[in-house]
């Protein structure tokens, strides 16, 4: 996965009062990725400034940078591309494009703590500048079976949720109907329990 060390085609000029999270932007000759932005509106003696939360898409650090709201930063025109997760290869993980099956191999910590959830033809939205890998969004939500956990009982109470093991060796609270073996939906950002999926 190549990651743009000069300043690609397709960038545009923007004021930093537009920026938002998701967005590509440029400084330094470094490209960032906009995680979070808060913008606060000047009193009659003060300026308004815009906070953003950045992480710089080749070294994966965060960065907290402060704009005048009319500031101009070059933002890129992100394309998007859906790969389908296929195999892990050392400390890549292969993803294949579905049109052309091509093998698009993606570093594990450009992934993040999201690696737990890669699971066979899992489509992830990727954001591309360049023809380079810049971001990517996972799916919210993914389907895991249960790999062991506490019998069902129906003595317990219905807000008394249990520990369960996931197949993927993931540990998150299920109510106390779950059985192992079962198929359940847990949301990734924060890796809690939706509802069982039944099949």
């Amino acid at each position: 996965m190549g990651v743009p060390a000069s300043t690609p085609r397709g960038w545009s000029m923007v004021v930093a009062q537009s920026l938002r999270p998701h967005m590509v932007v440029l400084l330094d000759g470094q490209v960032w990725r906009v995680l979070d932005v808060k913008a606060h509106a000047g009193g009659a003696q003060t300026r308004g400034v815009v906070h953003a939360r950045l992480l710089n898409v080749r070294t994966r650090n965060e960065s907290e940078r402060r704009f005048r709201p009319e500031d101009r930063v070059e933002e890129g025109e992100v394309e998007f591309r859906t790969l389908q997760y296929s195999y892990r290869d050392g400390n890549d993980h292969v993803f294949l494009d579905p049109r052309t099956y091509d093998p698009v191999p993606v570093p594990a910590d450009f992934l993040g703590d999201r690696v737990p959830f890669l699971t066979d033809g899992l489509p992830v939205l990727f954001e591309c500048l360049g023809g380079d890998l810049v971001g990517c969004r996972f799916p919210e939500s993914v389907e895991l079976r249960v790999a062991s956990t506490a019998p069902a009982s129906r003595q317990a109470e219905a807000n008394v949720w249990k520990e369960a093991f996931l197949e993927n060796g993931v540990m998150i609270k299920v109510p106390p109907f779950i059985e192992s073996g079962e198929t359940v939906r847990v949301r990734v950002a924060d890796r809690t329990y939706l509802e069982r999926v039944h099949r």
